[in-house]
């Protein structure tokens, strides 16, 4: 499973925030206070949306790990027991 992920994600980048530079440059541009708020809105939505297939995929990929572990788990309690 983390070969699976490093070689599945080492390529993708999640985008954690906005850039300082971009909201810099709304406020030096002049922009009202409403409307870097809404450009702002709007760029999490889609620093969201760019966001969203990996995450899922990443999420996905923990749960098959846990999943893996617990069956771990199992047979080994069940081969310590069985002894």
């Amino acid at each position: 499973m983390a070969a699976r992920c490093s070689v599945r994600h080492a390529a993708m980048k999640l985008i954690p925030s906005m850039k300082a530079d971009k909201i810099v440059a709304w406020g030096d541009s002049g922009d009202a206070e409403a409307e870097a708020v809404r450009n702002l809105a709007l760029a999490v939505e889609q620093n969201y949306g760019k966001n969203a297939p990996l995450v899922a995929d990443l999420f996905r990929t923990q749960i098959a790990a846990a999943m893996c572990f617990g069956l771990t788990v199992i047979i080994l309690v069940i081969r310590v027991l069985g002894d």
